[in-house]
């Protein structure tokens, strides 16, 4: 399945909600292995945001670089245009869409229904 990073990026919190779900033994397995898929990806994501916070950071202290205190405002629009750039782009995750009826007994918002949109089957009216 191929996704845009941002897509995991917005439903990560999502992802953690629903992986601590009931749900069928087969939902159950089809989640671990999507969520194991999905949390590796969005490390990836989180470690390339360090980076780019590290790179256009403000000048710092020696103390609030020890205590990894980073702050990015007179480069934020170059932060954020190379951010989204790398949000922007697409990843491929070996995992099918997951049915839809392995979260239909969840408690979801429509806003976390939508974050999901990419990842789940939805049913069609």
């Amino acid at each position: 399945m191929k996704v845009k990073k941002a897509d995991i990026y917005q439903a990560i919190q999502v992802f953690q909600k629903i992986m601590n779900e009931p749900t069928s033994p087969k939902g159950a397995y089809w989640l671990s292995k999507l969520g194991v898929k999905i949390q590796a990806e969005f490390k990836s994501i989180e470690a390339v945001r360090g980076e780019l916070v590290r790179k256009y950071a403000d000048p710092q202290t020696e103390e609030q670089k020890e205590q990894g205190n980073y702050s990015v405002k007179e480069k934020q629009v170059d932060f954020f245009k190379e951010f989204n750039e790398i949000l922007g782009s697409e990843v491929d995750i070996d995992i099918p869409i997951l049915k839809f009826e392995y979260i239909s007994e969840m408690k979801l918002s429509p806003v976390e229904m939508g974050l999901l949109e990419n990842f789940v089957e939805m049913p069609q009216e």
